[in-house]
């Protein structure tokens, strides 16, 4: 088995010396006015294309929507000509070829329970991704940050699998000049810099400032690596690669 699972991003695949190690925990975040799951999505999506098994646990019910999004990235069909059904015979035909793929899919949603017995109920999948870290609810209980890294530090562990986790930046970045987030900027950021090997934050300058010349390019920032062949810094890379 490679130590390694390539994330299909050229650029983050280089700075991260192959991809992402197997046994590590990742956290990508974000702010709110940015999609934190883009990139854990578009390394998902690179995985099935591959014909790999990929288990995502979503803190929301509509599982369809998480699938369309998938299915729109795998098959090159935009989401809103998937969704208005106005599609051409080639569409169908990419279509049919990425719903194959999807079947490799595994989505466990509300109610999940983060405990150790539940690892079992995944198999042996090659990519777990966590939707949200925030806001997760069991019964109308808030489910700790620490609890849900708790549990993908040992999914990572015991399955020998790469676990990325969706987190968030809290708002002090938006009050500094220069918005974009730093570690400290974390939302729980103790017990995500004690559990992650890796964190990747994510910012977008043209939210931010109209005129940038970054139009259409999304930075990803590796703040923290605790894999020795691995590197910290910017990664830059297209929007309209990502699924956003």
């Amino acid at each position: 088995m490679k130590t390694k699972l390539q994330t299909g991003i050229h650029d983050l695949d280089t700075r991260l010396c192959g991809g992402l190690r197997r046994g590590q925990v990742t956290v990508t975040a974000s702010r709110p006015v940015i999609d934190k799951a883009a990139v854990a999505l578009t390394i998902a999506s690179n995985a099935l294309r591959r014909g790999l098994q990929v288990a995502v646990i979503s803190n929301s019910v509509e599982v369809d929507c998480l699938e369309r999004r998938l299915l729109s990235h795998l098959s090159g069909v935009p989401l809103s000509r998937l969704l208005s059904y106005a599609l051409t015979e080639k569409d169908l035909t990419r279509i049919k070829r990425a719903r194959h793929k999807l079947s490799r899919l595994i989505v466990q949603s509300p109610p999940f329970i983060f405990v150790p017995e539940s690892i079992r109920s995944f198999g042996r999948p090659d990519l777990v991704v966590i939707e949200e870290l925030h806001g997760y609810r069991y019964f109308e209980r808030r489910v700790p940050p620490s609890a849900i890294l708790r549990w993908a530090r040992s999914m990572a562990k015991k399955r020998s699998v790469p676990v990325i986790v969706c987190g968030a930046v809290g708002r002090k970045a938006e009050g500094r000049q220069d918005k974009r987030p730093r570690l400290s900027d974390l939302k729980d950021s103790k017990p995500v810099l004690q559990y992650a090997d890796l964190v990747a934050l994510i910012y977008r300058d043209e939210i931010y400032d109209r005129s940038t010349d970054e139009k259409g390019v999304v930075e990803l920032d590796v703040a923290q690596n605790r894999d020795d062949t691995g590197k910290t810094g910017i990664v830059k890379l297209s929007y309209s690669d990502l699924l956003f």
